[in-house]
């Protein structure tokens, strides 16, 4: 373990370990860092990222996301920490919101964001949206409006009652559940507003289409996830002289009269700090956890539901698409990247992904079965793929990619980055961020557990 740290940290300085080296935990580590406190990160795997990963496909050379990733220009700290990285030049985002909506009748419908301010802008666009009526769109625009104006979006009444079904207690049909909300929802709360509850659903439209004008521009990495973060995350804070250990497990955690004492490793280490942060999935989180603790409010970290998602990588032998991406209704294709455009691939032929949210439903399927369903709706949806070669085919499955925001679910279980230890504190995307399981969702979770420590610690580092 390297312990060079550099002039910034005072010798009087407090020392902070953190469990897990997701987006959380390096965005808790690279803060502490910089108000001057010692920090090992610790991760079991040999890199960071988290679920934001790639990895070399051995038969075509490529760079292979673990999940396609987006954010959006509203993801400010998310963003802030990429740059401080260096490297949001290897990410696009848009200049300003252009989604493109498809269907298997080669119909092509848009939303965009106009000159008009704020929540005003994609107005336009709306109103000759293809896939919804006069009379929907009209019913759609004064629900978004009461949206807009509603201010207590955390009540318990919004809590407790499904997105779907606060819909259609405002006059929206299932057509327009179908083609417009859940078109948003589906892929930021990785779930259909039949299993969400209001309240996030509610935040999702004022933070995006209802907020700044900017809001909802798109953003995406143009190089694997691997590439524009967890490398160069890595060694931004290896040359800031923050200790990394990599490929090594918190097997356990001991405590007493209120504190943690020490982490054990797997390789037998022990690691001993003034403050530690657990930023790991819940139930990962669990499996450390000793009984008596699992009997505070941290055993609610066990309450936890989790939605898939499911990513398909096609390589074709010739060009079949010549957008970056776009979305699709009434088809399990759901959203489609065009890999070789986005990351200019030299490359003969093209290389999709296709992204499935809230993929329950196709989970019990096998390879050659979700093969079978995505290239034949490939086909009907973009017909060039039909007279194409497949060269590559691969299935990425995420069990347990996003917790989910069920109905009355996020009242209890999403805990503040304060536990009942006094110098434990919590972070990752299920904490309570007030975002669902984003990329932001997760740097707020580690700036908030780091700025717990700062201000508990009160130390003036």
């Amino acid at each position: 373990m390297d312990n060079k740290f550099p002039n910034k940290i005072s010798l009087n300085a407090k020392s902070v370990a953190i469990i897990g080296g997701g987006l959380a935990g390096v965005a808790a580590a690279w803060m502490l860092h910089c108000s001057g406190y010692k920090v090992v990160l610790i991760e079991k795997r040999p890199f960071l990222g988290g679920r934001a990963y790639s990895f070399t496909d051995s038969a075509t050379g490529v760079e292979v996301d673990n999940g396609q990733h987006v954010f959006m220009r509203c993801f400010s700290e998310y963003i802030s920490l990429v740059k401080q990285v260096g490297s949001f030049d290897k990410t696009k985002l848009q200049s300003s919101m252009n989604v493109e909506v498809r269907d298997s009748g080669g119909n092509i419908g848009v939303l965009s964001s106009s000159p008009l301010p704020s929540y005003l802008s994609f107005l336009p666009s709306f109103l000759f949206y293809r896939y919804l009526s006069i009379s929907e769109k009209i019913k759609a625009i004064l629900v978004l409006l009461k949206i807009k104006f509603i201010k207590n979006i955390q009540s318990e009444d919004l809590q407790n009652i499904s997105f779907k079904d606060w819909l259609k207690n405002n006059n929206q049909s299932e057509k327009s559940i179908r083609n417009f909300w859940d078109l948003i929802i589906l892929p930021t709360l990785n779930d259909h507003s039949s299993n969400v509850t209001t309240s996030m659903a509610l935040m999702v439209f004022k933070t995006t289409l209802l907020g700044d004008r900017h809001a909802s521009d798109i953003g995406f990495a143009q190089y694997g996830l691997s590439t524009v973060m967890g490398t160069p995350m890595k060694d931004k804070l290896v040359d800031c002289g923050v200790s990394l250990v990599l490929g090594k497990q918190v097997l356990g955690l001991k405590h007493s009269k209120g504190v943690i004492r020490e982490l054990k490793l797997s390789d037998g280490q022990k690691i001993k700090a003034d403050f530690y942060i657990s930023a790991i999935p819940p139930f990962a989180l669990m499996s450390l956890l000793p009984d008596s603790l699992k009997k505070t409010e941290l055993g609610l970290a066990g309450t936890h539901d989790f939605s898939p998602i499911i990513n398909a990588h096609i390589w074709y032998d010739k060009t079949v698409a010549d957008f970056e991406w776009t979305a699709f209704i009434n088809s399990p294709l759901q959203y489609v990247f065009n890999r070789s455009v986005i990351s200019n691939l030299d490359q003969e032929g093209t290389y999709l992904t296709i992204s499935i949210s809230g993929a329950s439903e196709f989970w019990s399927k096998t390879k050659e079965q979700l093969k079978e369903l995505l290239v034949d709706e490939l086909n009907k949806c973009l017909p060039l793929t039909a007279s194409a070669k497949i060269k590559r085919f691969i299935i990425i499955k995420e069990q347990r990619a996003t917790f989910r925001n069920l109905p009355g679910a996020s009242i209890n279980n999403r805990l503040k980055s304060a536990t009942p230890l006094d110098n434990f504190y919590l972070a990752g995307d299920w904490t309570d961020t007030g975002w669902p399981s984003t990329m932001e969702g997760a740097v707020i979770s580690g700036n908030l557990a780091a700025k717990a420590i700062i201000a508990r610690d009160g130390s003036g580092n």
